[in-house]
Order: C-alpha cells, then structure tokens, then sequence
C-alpha cells in the first residue's frame, strides 16, 4: 500500500525523512511512504490538476487556508469521526493548537510539532557593558529598558544595538491575538488601537535611541538576525524557537541563551501564539483509515517524547512527561529550554487567505515608524488601505 505524503513547505526529502518518514516507515512497514516535494510543476495545484491523490498534506497554521493551499483547492477533509473512531484524546493537546484548526470551520488536522517565540541573547555583549541578562517573566517595559542601555557605541566604533525580532513573525505570533483581516468581510482591520498598542510597545518602544534610528535609517530596514548570529552585534533577538538548529554552528560557538517572551503587564503570563504543524487527512485520500494510523502515531506519546528530546521543534501533547525531557539530547542541552513552556500560549488568532497582504503593508512602513519618520496613526491608516487594495487585487477573478 503507497501513502502518498505532500509537505507544502518545500522541505527536502531529506527532511521529511528525519522528522517523521523514518520513524513511520518503522512503525509501518507495510506502507510505502511516497512523498512528493513541492516544487515548480509539483505545486499543490498541479498535483490536483494532473490528478494526483494526496493521502498525507502537512502544512503550517499559517498557510493551511492561504490560496492554492489546503482549504482554497477543496482537499480539506473534517476528520473528527476519524479521530473518534481512533480513539484520539483531543483533550491530550496543548489546547490552542486545536482551537486554531478549528477556526477554519472543522478539524481538518492534528498538530504534531509546533514553535512560539523566545528571546536570544548574547550573555558576552551583557558582560561587555555590565548590564544583567534577561530573565524569564519579563515585561516589554524591562525590555524596553535593556535595549536602550544595550544601544550604544563602545570605544572602537562598534554599534551594538540592545533589541530587534523578526517583524513578520512577531505580528502573526503577536500575543494579542490580533487579526489582520475580518474573516466574514475580508477586510483588513490593522487601524485600531489595540494594533497600535501592540507595535508602539514591541517595536518602538524599544527602539528609541539615537544609535538605533541611525542604523534603520543608515540601512533601511528593522536590525536583521545576522547583526545576532554572524555580526555580534545585536544583544537580544526575538525569533521562532528551531532557529537555534537551523544555524547550530553560529550557535556552537557564541556565548548564549534564551529566556521566555516578554509580556504585556496586564496579560502576566501570556507569551506569544504557538505555530503548530499539522497532519491532514484530505477528503480525495484512497486510504483515509491508513492515514489516520500514521497521525495517531505522529500525535502518540511514544513519538512526541522522541520529538521533544530533539529539540527541534516544540512538541504538542500537553504533558509534563513529554515537556520534560525537551532538547535534552540535543547539543542544547544545558540551555534555559523550559523557557519554551514558561507562558501559556497566546489565543490564536482568526486567519484568512489574505493575512499576508495585510502584514506586508505593516511590515513595509515599520522602519519609518520606529524612525519617528512616520507617526503609527498615519502609518496604520496607510496599511489598512494599501492591504485591502491588495486584498482586491489578491482575489480570484
């Protein structure tokens, strides 16, 4: 019997093998696990196109409903009767990770792995100008403060800047849970003031130094993760947690480690949204009941024990047995990994196909922003309008 297996990130063969091929090849040997990268002439679409049945679709939260995904070419399958008849405790999740394919309208999948975000920081550049390291529990006002005193010009000339992230993944993890488009009008709702809040207290607040603005000035965009994995000269950098494997030997010889996300001081507790990967049944599968045997593998604790020992990627059973063990037998081990489990999860927030239009306007206007070149009213004003334009032009014909 051949599973047909498609992973709408593009990941190598190599890949799918190491994170899950192997293993369910071992727990099934009598399944040939056929899988197809996506690729030009390989794409969803086509694969649809040229009739082409996928069994397995494994996909991100964040693309699951995007056009030419999923949910856009009707391969979506509600597998709730499946996961009862496989007598799967949806209750043994971590529960954000359900409500958000849930959102979508029905159970079209079961996490398996997932990531949020963490602040890295460099412990030499913190010893270098006497300030303390980060700790877990911290608010974005403490943050705030560190990054400004961590902005600053040592004897030599070398620009250190205290804090930066990755934009496009702090909004669409944004612990506010704030959507960028109405689900039911398709309308972009980012000119609000609880958007506002968001970004004056992540992006600017932090920012507000001449050293800063002179290098978002200088170089036209937010301070990038090199400064912190290759420069060595950004402090602190907020990012998604398997960062730390994707670039393991920058990593090997700096002098780091990482601390839970900062928090709002009125949401104590709440860090940043998960980010979960799913396993989907698609409703043209020829052998639904078999691939629902290798979900329940993925999802079992057998496996999300292995998983979490990785320290790859977060697991999704919500159970101190499997959160453990975390990156215990990585080369991370001796590293704050708990920090990962510190907060509970942000509520997810509502996704559309359009969400990209919406956070490409935010991102593109942010280092006007935190220049003060460009004041948040006007800016967020100028997104919403230039995200529905785009939404309009983004729709099928």
């Amino acid at each position: 019997m051949t599973i047909t297996a498609f992973y709408n990130s593009g990941a190598p063969v190599e890949e799918f093998n190491e994170r899950w091929g192997n293993k369910i090849k071992e727990k099934f040997p009598n399944y040939t696990i056929q899988y197809i990268q996506k690729a030009k002439g390989s794409e969803l679409a086509d694969l649809v196109t040229n009739g082409t049945k996928i069994d397995l679709y494994i996909d991100s939260i964040g693309i699951l409903a995007n056009p030419k995904a999923l949910i856009d070419l009707n391969l979506q399958y509600d597998m709730s009767e499946l996961i009862k008849k496989h007598n799967i405790d949806l209750k043994k999740f971590e529960p954000t990770t359900i409500e958000a394919i849930k959102n979508f309208g029905g159970l079209y999948g079961l996490p398996v792995h997932t990531t949020t975000l963490l602040l890295y920081y460099n412990k030499d550049i913190f010893d270098k100008f006497g300030v303390p390291y980060p700790k877990d529990g911290m608010t974005w006002e403490q943050l705030a403060d560190l990054s400004r005193r961590l902005t600053v010009t040592d004897h030599d000339g070398r620009q250190y800047i205290g804090f930066s992230t990755s934009p496009g993944h702090l909004l669409r993890m944004n612990q506010l849970s704030l959507p960028f488009v109405d689900k039911n009008s398709l309308r972009a709702v980012i000119n609000n003031e609880n958007w506002k809040r968001f970004i004056q207290t992540t992006l600017v607040n932090p920012s507000q130094t001449d050293g800063y603005k002179t290098w978002v000035q200088k170089n036209g965009k937010i301070p990038p993760g090199d400064l912190f994995i290759k420069d060595r000269t950004l402090a602190m950098y907020l990012y998604f947690l398997d960062w730390k494997t994707q670039q393991a030997k920058e990593f090997e010889t700096m002098n780091w480690d990482f601390v839970a996300a900062p928090t709002f001081h009125n949401l104590p507790g709440v860090g940043a949204q998960t980010y979960p990967t799913y396993f989907c049944v698609t409703s043209t599968s020829q052998y639904k009941e078999e691939t629902m045997e290798i979900i329940k593998f993925v999802t079992s604790e057998e496996f999300q024990l292995s998983l979490s020992k990785t320290g790859v990627a977060l697991p999704v059973l919500d159970t101190d047995a499997v959160k453990k063990v975390f990156a215990q037998e990585s080369s991370f081990k001796a590293k704050n990994n708990q920090a990962a489990f510190f907060h509970k999860f942000a509520a997810p927030m509502t996704r559309t196909p359009y969400d990209s239009q919406a956070e490409g306007q935010i991102t593109k206007l942010l280092p006007q922003i935190v220049n003060g070149l460009l004041d948040i009213n006007t800016a967020l004003r100028t997104a919403e309008e230039e995200a529905n334009k785009a939404i309009d032009a983004a729709k099928p014909k």
